[in-house]
């Protein structure tokens, strides 16, 4: 089958299963089992596929078919114009995360050689971002999975920066020694009644947290000010409908601090940022 028969079949095949973007898909599997630009996809529309190729994409779309992410069928996902591996085992990195590290840029200066601590790291896409961007700031990469660990240390590793982070298995601030000038986080914070089938193939700890998804952002809100120097900052991604309430906690928790709630491009809360 050529190439434009198989892009147009695949397509009608996605979007019979309500996938959007089914046409994207489906030029994103072509270019990973073909191991081809995008550009090639297009600009070469009568290339035979083999049998072995076609065998290989009847397999992916029919995942793809049932909602499973399509950063996970290719295991890439880019984030902040980096490449990053992902499996089953770490969240897909989400656009508006990219915001952190917007903050973040915004608020330090590139030869800074603060201690920046990414608490819950995942694919370790803030840590290693970070890293690139900011040459001389020291890294602690913590999360309470060895398989997310696992996945961030081989980002570290094919982004040349795994001697820049430390990276750490333990429980949100509880394995931090020292405080540190600036904490970062995206935990999981959507409550359990949220559940959807486009998110049921990520790590359900990554994602859900209790007393209506406050659970891990109230700890460490409260654990912050033992963890954190004199000036630093803590940045934390939330749930739009939990921003007046986090503002609360971490009034309470930092009752001198400059607090400030942030939008991401829709308009939404979506972080705090706490100045001490």
């Amino acid at each position: 089958m050529q190439i434009i028969n198989w892009r147009l079949k695949a397509t009608e095949q996605l979007k019979k299963h309500s996938i959007t973007s089914a046409a994207l898909d489906a030029e994103v599997l072509l270019s990973f089992v073909l191991k081809k630009s995008k550009e090639y996809i297009l600009s070469s529309p009568k290339i035979e596929l083999t049998e072995k190729q076609m065998e290989r994409l009847k397999g992916l779309i029919s995942r793809r078919n049932k909602g499973e992410p399509i950063a996970y069928l290719t295991n890439n996902k880019e984030f902040y114009g980096l490449e990053f591996y992902v499996d089953e085992n770490v969240l897909v990195p989400r656009p508006e995360t990219e915001l952190l590290i917007e903050t973040v840029l915004q608020n330090v200066e590139k030869q800074s050689s603060l201690i920046i601590a990414d608490i819950g790291t995942g694919s370790g896409c803030i840590a290693i971002t970070l890293a690139k961007y900011l040459p001389n700031i020291s890294i602690l990469a913590t999360d309470i999975s060895e398989s997310a660990i696992l996945v961030a240390k081989k980002n570290a590793e094919n982004h040349s920066v795994i001697n820049r982070i430390k990276f750490m298995q333990g429980n949100l601030l509880n394995v931090l020694d020292n405080p540190v000038d600036i904490i970062i986080a995206n935990l999981p914070y959507l409550p359990k009644s949220e559940y959807k089938k486009e998110i049921s193939f990520e790590p359900k700890q990554a994602l859900f947290g209790d007393n209506n998804g406050m659970e891990y952002l109230e700890t460490i809100i409260k654990q912050a000010p033992l963890k954190l120097n004199k000036d630093g900052i803590m940045l934390l991604e939330i749930h739009p409908p939990q921003s007046i309430q986090v503002k609360k906690i971490a009034k309470e928790a930092f009752p001198n601090a400059t607090i400030q709630i942030k939008e991401d491009l829709a308009k939404k809360d979506r972080f705090i940022i706490i100045k001490r």
